[in-house]
């Protein structure tokens, strides 16, 4: 850039070339290349601006699609890890105790839940009966007590129909969901001398990691609450080391149903927003293992 000056003493007038440093052009992202392209292509044409913005939208929802299903796998390997730090340290100990491995499948019923808040916000369904497998470590301190940690898995669909803010019609979805219950179980046993059967309840409190996805849109959402369960049984003592199990169960998880987990209303809608505490009643039985300790009489 030239300037131009003049001396007042001399009348010497004179010219100095002054250089500015260059602005350095906007770095274009590779991923950010296209939509940057289709915006300045169609910058005099409305509709087009449109398409691009839109165009954009899209390309965002991916990626923030892509992200949480990367965290979510990150979530179910971290919970894996640790349910498996947790055997491990439990199991190493008990091993010279008087400990049994827990083997379980029961039949676990039908659930209903709802919310309704007015004639436009409300969502009624059920959680459909199946299997239910798990399996447990238990360390009995003594003859009539004991601890169990427990996983138990079951993987069902829940029909529901529902109508939240903005939509026109109630929509009817078949949602499946995973339940996966983490539990800390106290026992309680009682038996006669000498007999092969023996009783036993007890309660149940943990965590349950609940994953839920929408077949119709393929979307995806999980998350963890707060768990608890009673049970009855028997223990019917084949050998000395392995028994037979019959077991009925009632398990809860609270705010287990509905809400944003399952419609993704963000808060929305006062009825569809809301969470429904389920209740699981299961009857079944299993195995288990005498790994240490004294033997059955």
């Amino acid at each position: 850039m030239y300037l131009t000056a003049c001396d007042p003493r001399t009348g010497h007038i004179s010219r100095h070339f002054r250089e500015y440093g260059e602005q350095k052009p906007p770095e274009i992202i590779p991923s950010n290349a296209a939509i940057d392209w289709s915006v300045q292509s169609k910058a005099n044409n409305p509709i087009g601006i449109e398409k691009a913005s839109g165009d954009y939208t899209d390309m965002l929802m991916d990626q923030f699609d892509k992200n949480r299903k990367k965290s979510l796998t990150i979530k179910t390997k971290i919970m894996k890890t640790m349910l498996s730090l947790l055997l491990i340290c439990f199991f190493i100990p008990a091993m010279s105790q008087n400990t049994r491995l827990n083997g379980y499948a029961l039949y676990v019923f039908d659930d209903k839940f709802d919310s309704y808040y007015s004639g436009t916000d409300y969502y009624e369904g059920k959680f459909k009966g199946g299997l239910q497998w798990g399996i447990g470590l238990e360390f009995l301190p003594q003859a009539v007590s004991g601890i169990e940690l427990l996983y138990l898995n079951q993987q069902t669909t829940a029909p529901t129909r529902y109508w939240a803010p903005g939509q026109i019609t109630e929509k009817n979805t078949n949602f499946d969901v995973g339940f996966n219950w983490i539990m800390l179980a106290g026992n309680r046993y009682v038996s006669k001398p000498g007999s092969k059967v023996e009783g036993y309840g007890g309660a149940m409190l943990g965590a349950v990691i609940i994953n839920v996805e929408n077949p119709d849109n393929g979307s995806d959402n999980s998350a963890t609450k707060f768990a608890w369960g009673i049970r009855l049984g028997a223990n019917i003592w084949a050998s000395d080391r392995m028994g037979i199990k019959l077991q009925g169960q009632l398990m809860s998880a609270v705010q287990g149903a509905g809400g944003g987990l399952y419609f993704g209303t963000g808060g929305a809608g006062a009825g569809v927003s809301t969470y429904s505490s389920m209740l699981q009643f299961g009857l079944g039985g299993g195995l288990s293992f005498k790994l240490g300790g004294a033997k059955a009489k």
